[in-house]
């Protein structure tokens, strides 16, 4: 808090395990697996590149006039709402939000046809903010979401890898 940043670098399991995490100025996390709930409120960028991005509870990503980034394109990590079928929220952004969001990612309800999938993998229901910030969803795999909702004056783009088994399902 305090106006701060943040730089996370781990390995293993790590976990944010209160609620609410705010007046941050920049959140920059590296780790294994990110389990995360509650509320993250940067004024600043938030980052989280990861191996998985394990949702655990409800979770609201806010960041004013900085971008949210979760993975890369040259890193794209599991995501997993614990489990799926649970309706955690995943909620980005709000009226302030001006800073564009990236996610990254790949998961499959049920396994899909990658028999390493894990069956709880994907996202329960996303909830992109009334601001005026633009939202990029990118999967080279296949990615499962159980219900989309985009209110942001901005630009949303899914794209897929080019195999024919690359998806984004809501």
């Amino acid at each position: 808090g305090a106006g701060n940043n943040l730089t996370i670098n781990t390995t293993g399991i790590t976990a944010f395990s209160g609620n609410n995490y705010t007046n941050l100025s920049e959140l920059a996390i590296t780790a294994d697996e990110w389990n995360i709930r509650g509320l993250v409120s940067t004024s600043g960028n938030q980052s989280y590149d990861v191996e998985k991005f394990k949702i655990t509870e409800n979770l609201t990503l806010l960041s004013g006039a900085g971008n949210i980034t979760i993975g890369s394109a040259q890193n794209e990590p599991e995501l997993n709402a614990n489990p799926k079928d649970s309706g955690f929220n995943l909620s980005i952004g709000d009226a302030n939000q001006t800073g564009d969001v990236a996610i990254y990612g790949y998961g499959v309800e049920g396994g899909g046809p990658d028999p390493s999938f894990d069956p709880d993998r994907g996202l329960g229901p996303i909830q992109i903010g009334e601001g005026s910030f633009n939202v990029s969803i990118q999967t080279s795999k296949a990615l499962d979401i159980d219900s989309g909702e985009f209110l942001n004056n901005g630009t949303v783009a899914l794209t897929t890898g080019a195999d024919a088994s690359s998806y984004i399902r809501f």
